[in-house]
């Protein structure tokens, strides 16, 4: 049986990775690997929260997390919601958009040093698509020009222009399941 677990870190380019193995045949000694592809991480930081909390009235998406990898301008975190929808109003408003199954929302973020996103809402995928964006105000952290540095503590609250767009199921959700999916396309460390 081979297994391989990566540290709840991820994997930096920095880092150095060994490798080794107990065989019946003999066993191989530790052996550094020279190329090995970047892997992101939250390190176990995603949360995810809807204000006010409840079935019925449309409510926000508030989402923190702590990139364990730097997040550059015009990068994403991508969020799946599959049993999360939308107010069937917004979707109405926003017909006439080029890409009608994409809704533009409002991103609040709260992180130090500051950060700052772009949202859209592909309503037929239920995917969230959070888009580093430049941030005049962001102090470069280390020597880190990322738009969201690692280790930063990010939160983020995703609106609509006038007031709370997503819609939760008539069910209710079920805690921790497994269909809400975070990834990023990160070059530092993509999650996929």
């Amino acid at each position: 049986e081979v297994g391989l677990q990566l540290p709840p870190e991820g994997l930096r380019s920095s880092c150095c990775l060994l490798l080794r193995a107990e065989s019946a045949n003999g066993d191989v000694y530790p052996a550094g690997l020279a190329q090995f592809p970047r892997v992101g991480s939250f390190n176990g930081t995603v949360r995810v929260d809807f204000s006010p909390p409840g079935i019925g009235p449309p409510t926000d998406l508030l989402l923190a997390f702590t990139p364990m990898m730097d997040i550059a301008e015009g990068e994403s975190v991508l969020l799946t919601l599959p049993t999360v929808s939308v107010d069937p109003t917004w979707l109405l408003l926003n017909a006439s958009l080029p890409t009608p199954e994409v809704l533009p929302l409002w991103a609040y973020a709260v992180a130090s040093p500051p950060a700052a996103f772009r949202a859209e809402w592909n309503w037929s995928s239920g995917v969230l698509n959070l888009t580093a964006v430049s941030n005049a105000t962001a102090v470069p952290r280390g020597n880190s020009s990322a738009a969201v540095p690692r280790g930063t503590n990010v939160s983020v609250v995703v609106t609509g222009a006038a007031g709370p767009v997503f819609v939760l199921p008539a069910t209710g959700l079920v805690a921790n399941f497994a269909g809400f999916l975070i990834a990023s396309n990160s070059a530092d460390g993509p999650i996929l």
